[in-house]
Formats: structure tokens, sequence, C-alpha cells
């Protein structure tokens, strides 16, 4: 049900075009988290058809609804008014919100780097039932509840049915040590949407009081349209870090970051190439395996350390691990891992496919006496894990670019 929805009307790619003529224009909605995409397509599609927009001849064709993280219209409501309005990602004295609309994992945030989440208990509802307080604590495996993100933050996945309340937290104060409670209740967050008009023709305003006035079925509460505002996007990172591969004649060079939160890191093992099932497949069963285990198996498969020319297998031959060397700054302090390839079979690889498109990647450290995976967070399934199946970006433009 639209309970309530607020429609924003941002970033006009036309502000000084009459108004009859055609031009284009994007949208950002808040909506209760009832509402969902196809809600909102009908809401603006009976606007659109309601009687008073034909009569002033306002016609508009959009695309479908995208979900958005919320922190997009927040950000666009305070440049709007230099406020703040974190309200709907504010749980009290912890700072919680989906990872998205769909998910069923929560970010907790400490709002102190240094401070550690001890424990955490949770009062929730399912159905008709009465509700239950479940306790938990960090783990390390990548199924446990509760898990560590990055400084100060935290992931909770609850049960896809579990609708939580409360909570009650029992954080170590990173200065004192000392360890203190926080509690409040459980935040219901809005659901957020990107629309984008391809065509819009006619007073949009015509538009936004038909959705006000309720004549589209249910009333938009609060409709804002942006003024004299630009937005730029600018991107000033090279492509090498941004995408973490970079190409050059016959040469590929991989570079990994350091994870936030990972600690020291002595090495960086990548396994490829192979195709993304294979990854997946591989993945699954090596984060069953304990931090030591990993990197075992490693030195038990196909290895090639540091040092060692590194050609870049042919198509069909099978993944190997290869050890990414520590790059460090003026001060000695590690800033990346990276390695370079050279492709060791040209013809093969001139008809290369996606089929080996995908890697695993390993951050290791080593104590002088065991060497061991590191628990990091895995950027697509948000849970901590040892190993990370990851893409190659622009696999097959790369090599047949580079091999022409």
């Amino acid at each position: 049900m639209l309970a309530r929805v607020f429609l924003f009307g941002l970033f006009m790619t036309c502000l000084h075009v009459a108004q009859a003529q055609e031009r284009k224009f994007y949208m950002v909605l808040r909506t209760d988290h009832d509402t969902t995409a196809h809600d909102v397509q009908l809401l603006l599609r009976a606007g659109l058809d309601s009687p008073k927009v034909v009569r002033a001849g306002v016609k508009g064709e959009f695309l479908a609804p995208r979900i958005t993280p919320p922190e997009v219209y927040h950000n666009l409501l305070e440049w709007m008014h230099d406020v703040s309005t974190t309200e709907s990602i504010l749980g009290g004295a912890l700072r919680i919100r989906r990872f998205d609309t769909n998910s069923t994992d929560w970010l907790l945030n400490l709002g102190v780097p240094d401070n550690s989440l001890i424990e955490l208990e949770v009062t929730s509802k399912v159905g008709n039932n009465d509700a239950t307080t479940n306790k938990f604590v960090q783990g390390s495996s990548i199924d446990s509840p509760l898990r560590y993100h990055s400084q100060g933050r935290y992931v909770l996945t609850l049960p896809v049915d579990a609708v939580p309340t409360k909570y009650k937290a029992k954080i170590r104060d990173g200065k004192t040590g000392e360890s203190v409670s926080a509690e409040g209740d459980w935040p219901l967050p809005d659901n957020y949407y990107f629309v984008k008009f391809t065509s819009f023709s006619g007073d949009e305003k015509v538009l936004y009081d038909a959705l006000k006035s309720g004549e589209a079925g249910n009333k938009v509460h609060q409709i804002e349209e942006t003024k004299g505002i630009e937005i730029v996007l600018a991107d000033f990172l090279p492509q090498q870090v941004q995408k973490g591969i970079s190409w050059e004649k016959n040469r590929m060079t991989v570079r990994e970051e350091m994870p936030e939160g990972a600690g020291v890191l002595a090495r960086v093992w990548m396994q490829f190439p192979m195709p993304k099932e294979e990854a997946t497949r591989r993945w699954q069963e090596l984060s069953k395996l304990q931090r030591d285990e990993v990197s075992q198996r490693i030195r038990t498969e196909p290895h090639v350390a540091f040092g060692t020319p590194a050609k870049l297998l042919p198509k069909n031959s099978d993944p190997s691990w290869f050890e990414l060397a520590p790059v460090k700054n003026a001060a000695g302090a590690i800033t990346h891992f990276e390695r370079s390839f050279e492709f060791e079979d040209v013809a093969t690889w001139k008809n290369v496919t996606n089929d080996a498109a995908s890697r695993l990647v390993v951050f290791e450290g080593d104590n002088g006496k065991q060497q061991y995976a590191v628990n990091v967070n895995h950027p697509v399934h948000n849970r901590n894990t040892f190993v990370v199946d990851k893409e190659i970006p622009n696999w097959v433009s790369g090599v047949r670019e580079q091999l022409k």
C-alpha cells in the first residue's frame, strides 16, 4: 500500500528550455517499506493518464523504477536545504540500514571506527507470533549471522520473515576498553527508487498537482523540484585503480587493494583463469575450510610464487594460484598487491571467451611459523570469508585489443 511517497525531481537536463519542448529529467522517490517498484510505476502512469493531465496536453514516458540506496535521496535533500536528513538510516545509538531494499542483511555502524560490538540482542516478530529476543555474537564463519564488516561496522543476517522491532547492544569503547550499553527501536527503512523520464512535454507541475491531489489513486505528500542545481560526475581514479586490471600490449597487470580492517598482510594469492561457475564451485568448497587449511590447499595445488616469470596460461589449461607481491610507499607501508602476466600462446588467446573471465583471491597473513588466510568481507555476498570469487573486468575486450 502506498501510505506515503516523496517524489523528488532532480538534475533537470534542460533547465532553461521552454515547457512545450520535449525534455528528459530524473526523479528520486521515497516510499514506505511496503511499496514496490511496480506500485510506483502504476502510480506515475495513473498520474500521466489522469483527466486533468491529459487535458493539459502533458505527456511523458519513463523507464521502470530502479532501487537506489537511501543515501542518494538524503544527500540530495541535504544539499538543497543544508540540513541533515539521516532519520531513515538511524536506529538510536546505532546507525542501522539494509544493504538494499530486498536484502535480509543489515549493516550496523557503531559510529566510531575503534569501537567493537561485543554482543547484540534483537527483538523481532514473525507473522502473528509473539515477539522473541535472540542474542548474537560475532562469528568468523561466512554462515555466522553476525559478522565483522570493517572498522566499527558489522553485518547481521536475519531470517527472511523476521521483522525486527528493538535492539540492545553491548559495545567496547576502543579508547577506554570499557563496555557500554546501547538500545533503541529497530528502524524499518523506507524504500527508495530512481526513475528516468526518457521524454516529457508540457508543464510537469500539472502532473505533480495530480499526484498530490490523489487523482492518481494515492496522495503524494511532498514533491520538490531542484532549482539551479547541476550534477557533475567525475572519475579521478586511473583505470588500474578503479577496476584492479590494466592492459598494456601483451601484458595484463592485476592490482588488489588492502582490504579495510584486514590487519597486517604478507601476500595475496590469485587463482585463475576459470569460468564463473567453476569459480563459484571452488569458492564454496574453500569457504568450508579453516584459515590455515586454505593456505595449505593453495600450496598443494599448482601455484607460482612471486619472482617466477608469470606466463598467462592458454585458455584450456587448468587454473593456477599466482602470488601477488606487496607494493610499499616511501614510508615502507604496504599500499596494495600486484602482478603482471604475459600471454604465452597468442594464437589461442585471440579466440578467448568469457569461459576464462573469473578468479579466486585469498589475502594471506604470515606469523613466521604459519601462513593463514585472512578473513575479509565478500563484496557481493556481504559475508566474511577467507576466499573471494571475482570476475576479471573487460576480459574479452582486453585480450583481443592487446593481441591485435
